[in-house]
């Protein structure tokens, strides 16, 4: 008996020691210059038990002696420390460049960033952060080397234009796919996303990295990693409010405008009409239209992770104001946001999780008018009319039109004049007419469950998908301004427009090591769906004009309907599929990868509807080799190579491979409108997939105990098949032009490049400094187009005749096409002086003051055939900079972006033709000839222009778009965290976005987008300038 008691007494005593064991550990995480860091994970590591760092740095955690603590941060390197008997903990963490223990995801898994062997860059919240935008495009500008981001329309909430790696099509799509937490949501859209929500971007470039989404990876991948909770209990604050600024152009006043057409008229031997010759009006067109803007963002966020339950939710709100003052405000732009995003690990085996990202926008179709029309229209031209004016020349009209009625008439809309002289509406009357506004309403959302039957072994099932609905509302009122701009119907329409995407994913991983031998297997399969539907009405002959009529129960008669509903609609189409990766490394030295990927879609004929694309990829890391190991300065050295297949576009409908009907009406012998279908094209049974060819050659190293960084690569692709449209063959029995072209696969294309990035970090003191670079250069070159010569295209363009870009087969895609300018005729003599070879006059319709154009085949004419390539739209480099610095409290960062060796089209130089009657930069019609001697670069302004100096394209409209922007100069200052006791960490900061941009570009913004496609690349349409975005903010962390 005592021995049993005995035997208890020591079994107490041991099991309270045991549990006298486990104990709270504190501490505080700070870098290397004493800043306390918020929100670094602390895990016990080969255990779920996880916690983060508070606002003021701290943790605490229970652990028992023995256990290991695993700290890890983004842009830190991961730090183990084992808990001894000490209950208070401080901890520096090391900045590198990037951490080689990183999580990168490549699809479908996250693999360690020293597992890469594919071309694969991440951004994280640091770098998207300072940048106050409603779209995270603008923040990665200059920041992935291979990822070209150029600005939308420049209207807010516009979606940025996005190049990986250049062009991959020539009519299709070059735009990413982008994937958010596993969810497809679009091509090159961002809109969609929260900032602020974003944890981390990656960006999948290579065909070896993208090819497991296969056929719509083509172009590359943008994947999007939003937050997770973490730790304790956190709330989070960030908001920031500030202006915007468009500079104003110098444009001419009344005066100036007056003296020059009355010159340009009288050397014409014409008199200017007595409207255009008003000189006691000065309107400043500028200062009626355009003003500052403002625009404000705050979010609200909560996050935490405690019992296995982790949770991140957030709500944010974006506002921006258009720079045109619109009065129905159409132009401006806003958007509601949440996120909610939850992971519960029931046991050590099953894991489930939902996230849900719900949002509203609201917007216009813009103001109404655009800068074109607003730097067109002649200052000697009143904004507004008298109101008894208006009421005279709309009774005047209403006497002489029996047709119209003042049902729902309200003279505010005619009360403004129109500039008869160049044919321009008043931007004021067509801002105040127009009421098209946008309601929108979308969700991303997906769940999943993870069970993990063995150590290894992970099976991961998710159902994911997004829903939108946009309604589009509009109303067109009566008016009457002059006989050549009135409206006498009223009319409301209504469109609206439902898309719908669902997919499902299953998943098999394992991961096994044997001795120094690691493997990483990954199966699976998916199928999803796609659909769009599309209603629209517009109706006719509202009873007044007023907020609740302007809708279509107000119309009395309908005018015009219209509908759509598409099941497996492109661009996403119904698609099933199967993947499969395989990694293995040998002692984290030798690696080797492989992917292999089918699609099928409906989309393409079953006999053409599975593509397939495989991929290899190695990778072998010097450093770990003992030759280099006692190399101090080389931390380290690893050498890429991937090779691969990946898709590229798809057709856009079924129809592109069966003939489809479309509805006909004809009017019949009896006068009678007669109904039937037709064929609505020519379709090409055969067509199939767009393939692109990769191959990339890369290198990743650190140096100097981790400060610097570099990692370069070089890649060749070759896209193959790709889609354009053929003349049809008259055999094939259409009526000539009934059905003008098929569309089918005849292209092939070639683009090589280059990346490189190179980080440095180091700290003096007190004083943090880094500095990040990129770099990049692409140029694609048509290698095959069945005989096709392919020019721009652009509809109802001034250079109809000799267009503005050429491509053949062997040309670089998109380059300048035109008549190369040599300088300009001083005299007669010289014009005849111009011959050819036996003695003709090159060009006998040319005056003193035109251009001289090369005789490039040196034949006895000038003609179509003197036309050769004058410049090239692609950068010979483009880049972005980043330097920040902090001190104590203080934080500073600026960033830089350009491109240089470019050239631009500038559609500018034309409009000064006198014979549009524009209005025009002051000063910049004296750049132009006049006289001998006087210029041997622009030609004489004139209303007759046989010579085709404004009609015909040349070198002369071609200049140099090289520019360096500065994208952002941000102060901050974080306060003491004394002054909140611990509980929180506040800061404020000042902020400057685009503030000034060097460059000799002569138009408004050199910053081109690529607008249709490769054909259109550099022409400067009438881009809006970059705006001037000044702000304060605040955030802050409770």
């Amino acid at each position: 008996m005592r021995r049993l008691i005995l035997f208890f007494v020591v079994l107490l005593f041991s099991v309270g020691s045991i549990y006298a064991q486990i104990k709270k550990i504190s501490g505080v995480v700070k870098d290397e210059s004493g800043v306390t860091l918020v929100g670094v994970s602390v895990k016990i590591k080969d255990s779920n038990l996880a916690v983060a760092t508070g606002s003021n740095g701290g943790f605490s955690i229970e652990a028992k002696p023995g256990d290991i603590l695993v700290f890890t941060y983004i842009g830190y390197k991961n730090k183990e420390v084992p808990v001894t008997t000490v209950t208070n903990y401080s901890v520096v963490l090391n900045s590198a460049s990037y951490n080689l223990d990183d999580a990168v995801v490549i699809g479908y898994q996250s693999i360690k960033r020293k597992s890469v062997t594919t071309a694969i860059s991440s951004v994280g919240v640091k770098d998207i952060a300072p940048t106050t935008t409603s779209n995270v495009a603008e923040a990665l500008q200059g920041k992935v080397a291979g990822l070209q981001v150029f600005q939308g329309s420049g209207a807010p909430g516009a979606q940025p234009k996005m190049l990986v790696r250049g062009f991959t099509s020539i009519t299709g799509s070059s735009n990413p796919l982008v994937v958010v937490d596993g969810v497809i949501t679009s091509f090159g859209g961002l809109n969609d996303i929260n900032p602020s929500d974003i944890d981390k971007v990656d960006v999948l470039k290579d065909a070896a990295a993208t090819a497991i989404y296969g056929s719509r990876g083509g172009a590359g991948v943008i994947l999007v990693t939003t937050k997770r909770g973490e730790g304790k209990p956190q709330v989070n604050f960030s908001g920031s409010s500030g202006i915007n600024h468009w500079v104003k152009p110098n444009l001419a006043g009344t005066n100036e405008f007056v003296d020059y057409y009355q010159r340009v008229y009288a050397e014409n031997n014409q008199t200017l009409p007595s409207y255009a010759s008003v000189r006691n009006v000065d309107t400043d067109w500028w200062d009626e239209t355009i003003s500052n803007s403002e625009t404000h963002n705050y979010n609200v966020s909560v996050s935490t992770n405690k019992n296995g339950l982790s949770f991140y939710g957030s709500v944010g709100y974006f506002n921006q104001n258009s720079m045109y003052n619109s009065p129905n405000k159409t132009g401006d732009y806003e958007k509601i946001t949440g996120r909610f995003n939850i992971d519960y690990s029931i046991s050590k085996v099953f894991k489930i999780g939902i996230n849900l990202a719900p949002r509203i926008e609201n917007y216009g179709n813009g103001p109404g008018t655009n800068l074109s029309t607003i730097l067109n229209i002649a200052p000697n031209v009143a904004a507004r009319k008298s109101l008894e004016q208006t009421n005279a020349d709309v009774n005047a009209f209403a006497a002489s039109t029996p047709a119209f009625s003042f049902t729902a008439f309200d003279p505010s809309y005619s009360q403004f004049t129109f500039s008869q002289f160049n044919n321009t509406s008043n931007p004021l009357a067509s801002m105040q007419r127009t009421f098209q506004k946008t309601k929108f309403f979308g969700t991303q959302g997906s769940s999943y469950i993870e069970i993990k039957p063995l150590k290894n072994l992970t099976f991961r099932s998710s159902l994911s998908g997004f829903y939108n609905t946009a309604n589009t509302t509009n109303y067109n009122p009566k008016f009457y301004i002059s006989s050549q701009n009135f409206s006498i119907i009223s009319g409301v329409s209504q469109n609206t427009v439902q898309d719908y995407r669902w997919q499902i994913d299953n998943t098999v991983n394992y991961v096994a090591s044997l001795g120094k031998h690691h493997f990483n297997l990954l199966g699976g399969q998916s199928a999803d769906s796609y659909t769009y539907v599309n209603s629209y009405v517009y109706r006719q002959d509202i009873p007044y004009d007023a907020e609740p009529y302007r809708y279509i129960s107000a119309g009395a008669s309908i005018a015009d309907a219209s509908g759509s509903f598409q099941p497996g609609a492109g661009p996403f189409g119904k698609m099933n599929s199967y993947f499969s990766r395989f990694q293995y490394d040998y002692n984290e030295t030798y690696f080797l990868g492989a992917s292999f990927r089918a699609d099928g879609s409906s989309l393409l004929s079953p006999e053409n509807r599975w593509g397939y694309f495989p991929t290899v990829s190695a990778g072998y890391v010097l450093s770990n080799e003992k030759y280099l190991k006692d190399v101090s300065w080389i931390n380290y050295l690893k050498l890429r190579a991937s090779f691969g297949y990946v898709g590229g576009n798809l057709p856009g409908s079924v129809g592109a491979y069966q003939s489809t009907l479309g509805i006909v009406n004809a009017v019949n012998g009896n006068r009678e409108r007669v109904f039937g279908y037709s064929p609505s094209n020519v379709p090409d049974p055969n067509i199939q997939w767009e393939t692109t060819q990769d191959l990339t050659l890369g290198i990743d190293a650190d140096f100097f105990n981790n400060k610097l960084s570099v990692s370069f690569d070089k890649y060749w692709r070759s896209p193959k098949d790709m889609l354009l449209y053929l003349p049809v063959k008259p055999s094939l029995g259409f009526p000539q032009g009934y059905i003008p072209t098929v569309y089918t696969n005849v292209g092939n294309m070639k683009t090589s490049g280059y990346e490189g990035t190179v980080n440095y970090k180091d700290k003096v003191g007190e004083l943090g400094f880094s500095v990040g670079l990129t770099l990049q250069h692409f140029v694609s070159k048509a290698t095959d187009l069945r005989g096709q010569i392919l020019y721009d295209e652009i509809s109802n363009d001034v250079f109809q005749s000799t267009r503005r870009t050429k491509t053949a087969a062997g040309d670089i895609m998109g380059q300048f096409y035109g008549y190369q300018v040599t300088g300009v005729f001083q005299n007669a003599a010289q014009v005849a002086a111009y011959r050819s070879a036996n003695g003709t006059i090159l060009q006998p319709n040319a005056r003193p003051g035109d251009f001289i154009y090369e005789n490039v085949n040196g034949d006895n004419k000038i003609d179509l055939d003197d036309r050769k390539f004058i410049g090239n739209p692609f950068p010979k480099i483009s880049g972005g900079l980043t330097l920040q610095a902090n001190y104590k409290g203080f934080d500073f960062r600026t960033e830089f972006y350009g491109s240089f060796g470019n050239k631009v089209a500038n559609d500018y130089l034309v409009r000064m033709n006198p014979v549009y009657g524009y209005n025009f930069i002051s000063g910049s019609q004296n750049n132009y000839w006049t006289g001998e001697g006087t210029t041997n670069e622009y030609p004489r302004l004139s209303l007759a222009d046989p010579n085709g100096n404004f009609s015909k394209n040349s070198s002369f409209f071609i200049q140099d778009g090289s520019y360096l922007r500065n994208k952002l100069i941000q102060l901050g200052y974080t306060l003491p965290k004394t002054l909140f006791k611990g509980v929180a960490n506040v800061r404020f900061y000042a902020s400057a976005q685009n503030l000034f941009t060097i460059t000799k570009y002569k138009g408004l913004n050199p910053e081109i987008p690529f607008g249709s496609g490769a054909l259109t690349y550099g022409i400067d349409q009438g881009q809006n300038p970059i705006q001037k975005f000044v702000s304060i903010g605040l955030n802050a962390n409770f």
